[in-house]
């Protein structure tokens, strides 16, 4: 995709792009005040509407820290529609509903620096301009996307960007046949261990232990297998929030509280200080991506 993106976005300057892009579902143009206030909340200062340079209706130059950035509000889709599909249904969720971008791009760094620097304070910027209309965000010079989630934008605020970037913040999602061997073994092992993770949660060190369950969700002919957040565990099944993002299901929601019988689970695992277990699936599910 890296060779397809430079040539479709080449810069005047041939500079190589350095660059945070939300991908949204509707073109929008930011204003000078909203550019003003962004950066104010992310650098904790003051930043003034007259440091922000309207070059055009969709193009604003500002700069920041001694780094030189522009916001680019870009009409149509980002990454082109028509490229092979990704094997991550989230991903693809989110290049199928993105039909704008807003591009925030690095120009120039300060003396001793380089633009790659300057992605933390990217983050920390692009997120203040994010709304409900933002579905992922493309590091451009990582050539990594993220959906945009409660993980990611708390990462960004936090000033992780380039860690983000890095790697894939969100649980991954694939599609695997109903027979997959690999798969219907893993979910076994999961159910015939599950008296370990019930001893492992009743013994854990405080109460807010990371011990999660994956479970199978249906609507129709759609069946998603969803990571759930417990705080009720016992023999019969456990209780707890649903903290994966469903794609296509109405419900349950991201946040819901659900119950799930034991017979039911697909999948589970904990970290507790130094232990740890399950994930019987995940190995699989990543290698399909």
């Amino acid at each position: 995709m890296l060779n397809l993106l430079r040539k479709l976005f080449r810069r005047g300057n041939d500079l190589p792009p350095v660059a945070l892009v939300a991908l949204e579902t509707t073109p929008r143009f930011l204003s000078r005040a909203q550019i003003a206030t962004a950066v104010s909340k992310a650098i904790g200062a003051d930043f003034s509407v007259e440091s922000v340079i309207e070059e055009a209706p969709e193009k604003h130059r500002f700069t920041v820290e001694g780094y030189v950035f522009t916001f680019v509000s870009r009409f149509g889709p980002y990454i082109p529609k028509n490229r092979a599909p990704h094997k991550d249904l989230r991903l693809q969720a989110v290049l199928d509903r993105h039909e704008s971008a807003l591009l925030l791009d690095v120009w120039e760094a300060p003396e001793g620096r380089h633009r790659e620097e300057s992605t933390d304070l990217m983050g920390r910027i692009l997120i203040e301009v994010a709304d409900e209309t933002t579905v992922g965000v493309f590091c451009f010079h990582t050539q990594r996307l993220n959906p945009l989630d409660e993980t990611l934008t708390e990462l960004f605020r936090e000033g992780r960007a380039s860690e983000a970037m890095e790697t894939y913040t969100a649980d991954g999602v694939s599609t695997l046949p109903a027979d997959d061997v690999r798969m219907t073994e893993a979910i076994a092992e999961a159910r015939r261990r599950w008296p370990e993770f019930v001893e492992a949660f009743q013994t854990r060190s405080a109460p807010d232990s990371g011990y999660g369950i994956k479970a199978p969700f249906e609507q129709g002919d759609r069946v998603e297998h969803l990571w759930i957040e417990v705080n009720r565990v016992d023999a019969a099944g456990a209780t707890g929030k649903v903290v994966s993002r469903p794609i296509a299901l109405a419900r349950p929601r991201y946040g819901d509280e659900v119950t799930v019988a034991a017979n039911e689970v697909t999948d589970w695992a904990f970290q507790d200080g130094e232990r740890t277990g399950g994930s019987f699936s995940d190995a699989i599910v990543r290698k399909a991506l």
